[in-house]
């Protein structure tokens, strides 16, 4: 049994060697935000857009913990608590 190698087609001796890999690489389309943010000259360049999206990212979470997490720090009103107690007092309970 005796195995071969087709040099021709390898990495080698195919000349892909000179060839940078960014050729290989699709084209990647940018988001519309990051246009809207270069079209209206918020932002330079495409790098930016996205340090100022990943800013309003990160401000947003914080106000959605801090709206979540602070509170009044008082007790909730206990009228419906004192209404069902009073209700449960008034009315006896029949037993069978």
């Amino acid at each position: 049994m005796s195995v071969e190698f087709n040099e021709e087609n390898s990495f080698s001796g195919g000349g892909l060697e000179n060839q940078s890999f960014d050729s290989f690489r699709p084209e990647v389309k940018s988001s519309w935000i990051v246009d809207l943010l270069l079209k209206y000259g918020i932002a330079k360049n495409e790098q930016q857009a996205n340090y100022i999206l990943i800013g309003i990212t990160v401000l947003a979470f914080g106000l959605t913990l801090y709206v979540i997490f602070s509170g009044t720090g008082s007790a909730p009103n206990p009228g419906g608590a004192k209404l069902l107690n009073q209700m449960q007092q008034t009315q006896p309970i029949e037993e069978q």
